[in-house]
Formats: structure tokens, C-alpha cells, sequence
């Protein structure tokens, strides 16, 4: 920033001699920059339709849900999502919701040019949604556009209900190959010395599946080095670890189908990930999304129903009427495509 001054200013003796420290830079942006690029973004707000993106986190530092509001408008012949301002919460239920929005987009915006209203899809921002679906019919004779909760989030959350589906005890497993040597430096050793090499599990969040690919992948790698390893533990020749987690990689070892789990796991989010390399993006992508799950759910199927089940089912509505509980609708296992 100091630089940029100078050859702003390259006459001026102050710019010459002036130093920033991180707070006088944290100072300048968010008091002397942001209200500036603000205005910017609302004169584009008010000429036009927009969208309201919002979501709340946990401000570890404030101990305060964090509320971030971003406005998507149409920008240079693009569509661009700015960054707008950021409210501090106790309670964040669906009044306190729409009192922030009323006071920090509301008091500069108008509804009248709300266009669609984005979030990730608890309960409460379906509440929000249809406080402001009424709040715009009731003022403005208007309605805000619906196209559903986030994509993204209701993949992840389909992946995670068939791994869950299964019965198998994925998430178990995964989280136990990573927990059973983090930070346990004679455990490590222990491992280390039965096995001759250093490959761990990596870390595993249950609720974003589509993005544990890796972790499945380095858990098919690490499983053998970690059976050879509670074999040792079991004959006594290493001490064996009193933990949850020791049991439940003692309980897989057993498994001879433990792999082929992992592996077809792997094969499945792999399959689904296609739509999150798609759509995770800031470009228009919602005239393509009914065709993209379309033929996302299509070839999923082809996987497991009988080819002529499929091909019958011209249309998605005939597609989601297909009984896959049905035995007599789904191929025999030798006849499974598997493929990535």
C-alpha cells in the first residue's frame, strides 16, 4: 500500500517517509476503501435486479454467529458476486435473520429489485425465503425467483445418506484410520517399525463427503500396512492401543470385503463429483442444471438397472418411478458397470 501511495503522490515528502503497520492497513481498507467500493456495488444494485447470497458461521474470535451477506448483479457484460457487509449475531433464527437484512441491505436497497434469494438450504433460510416471498408479494406485487436450496450442498448430502445406507460403517472407518496415530508419536513408531514405511489416513469430515475422495484413497493404500499392524498388535509383538478407534480398525481387518467397500465408495463420489467440478463456479449455470442431473441420474442407473428399464424411461418422471427396490428391475451383480 505504501508503494502505491508513493506513485500516486511522487512530489509528496509524507508519502516518501510514511510506513504501514497491519493495523493502519486493516484501518485504511475497512474505513477508508470498503465504504468506497460499497457505494459502487449499490449503485449497481439499485439500477438493476440482484441476488442476495447470505450464510452464518462461528466467529471463534467474537464468539458470535457471523452473518456474510454478498450481492450477485450483472457487472461488465458478467455475472459478478461481490462482497457486501457482515452482521454479528447471538440468536440467528429467522427474525433476527431478516432484522439484519432490514437493517444492513434494506436501509440502501430496495426489495422491489430482489431477484432471487441464495443459501445452502437449514430449515431457518427456508423460513427466511418465505418471510421475504411475502414481504415482496405484500409491497411490490412481485415474487422472488425459486429454484431450490444449493446444489452442491443437497449432492454431498445424497452421497452421504447412501454411505450411511449401506451399513457398512465408512464413516467409522475413515475417521478411525486418520485418529487412531495423530498425535501419538510412539504409536507412530510402533507403526513405522511393523510396517517400514510412513503412509497415514488423512483427515475425514462426515458432512462434506464429495470432498473425502482423498481420504477414501489413502485409506485403500494405508489398510494393509495397518492390518499387518494390528496382526503384530494381536500376537503382542507391539502394544495394542485401548481405544475406540483401535477397535473399529481391528473389527475391518477382519473384513476380507473391507476394500471392495472403500473402493466402490470411491467409485460412487468420484461418479457424483462431476457435478460439483461443474457447478461450483461463478458462471450462470442454472438453464443447465435440470438436463446435467438428468443425465447424471441416467448413467448412475444404467450402473445397477436393467438396460432396458433405463432406455424405456425417456423422461426423468419415468426414470424416478423405476422400483429399484425391486429385484426383478436390476441387473445381476456380474452385469454391474463400475467405472469413473
Amino acid at each position: 500500500m505504501v508503494s502505491i501511495f508513493r506513485r500516486m503522490f511522487p512530489d509528496s515528502e509524507i508519502a516518501k517517509s510514511m510506513t504501514f503497520g497491519e493495523t493502519k492497513s486493516m484501518y485504511m481498507a475497512c474505513f477508508g476503501l470498503a465504504p468506497y467500493f460499497s457505494k459502487l456495488l449499490e449503485k449497481k444494485a439499485k439500477e438493476q435486479p440482484f441476488v442476495l447470497l447470505f450464510n452464518e458461521s462461528l466467529n471463534r474470535e467474537l464468539q458470535k454467529k457471523q452473518l456474510d451477506i454478498h450481492l450477485l448483479v450483472w457487472d461488465d457484460n458478467k455475472v459478478s458476486t461481490r462482497y457486501y457487509t457482515s452482521d454479528f449475531l447471538g440468536h440467528a433464527c429467522t427474525v433476527d435473520i431478516i432484522d439484519s437484512f432490514n437493517k444492513n441491505v434494506a436501509k440502501t436497497l430496495t426489495y422491489k429489485n430482489l431477484l432471487q434469494v441464495s443459501m445452502d438450504g437449514p430449515n431457518v433460510n427456508w423460513s427466511v425465503f418465505k418471510k421475504l416471498s411475502e414481504k415482496l408479494a405484500d409491497e411490490y406485487d412481485t415474487s422472488i425467483v425459486d429454484i431450490g436450496s444449493c446444489g452442491l450442498h443437497t449432492m454431498h448430502n445424497s452421497v452421504r445418506a447412501a454411505v450411511k445406507e449401506t451399513g457398512w460403517g465408512l464413516c467409522q472407518i475413515l475417521s478411525a484410520l486418520h485418529a487412531l496415530f495423530d498425535d501419538v508419536p510412539a504409536r507412530r513408531a510402533d507403526y513405522e517399525a511393523c510396517t517400514v514405511q510412513s503412509l497415514y489416513g488423512i483427515n475425514f469430515c462426515a458432512h462434506r463427503w464429495l470432498e473425502n475422495i482423498p481420504a477414501c484413497e489413502r485409506a485403500t493404500d494405508v489398510f494393509p500396512h495397518v492390518k499387518k499392524y494390528v496382526d503384530k498388535a494381536e500376537r503382542k509383538e507391539v502394544k495394542a492401543p485401548e481405544t475406540k478407534s483401535y477397535d473399529i480398525v481391528k473389527k475391518w481387518s477382519k473384513d476380507p470385503l473391507a476394500t471392495a467397500k472403500m473402493m466402490f465408495i470411491i467409485f460412487a463420489a468420484k461418479h457424483v463429483n462431476t457435478f460439483l467440478t461443474a457447478y461450483q463456479t461463478d458462471f450462470p449455470m442454472l438453464p443447465f442444471l435440470f438436463e446435467y442431473l438428468h443425465k447424471l441420474l441416467r448413467t448412475t442407473m444404467q450402473c445397477f438397472v436393467k438396460t432396458q428399464m433405463v432406455e424405456k424411461a425417456v423422461s426423468v418422471e419415468k426414470l424416478m418411478k423405476i422400483d429399484i427396490s425391486s429385484q426383478a428391475n436390476l441387473k445381476a451383480v456380474k452385469r454391474h458397470r463400475l467405472f469413473y
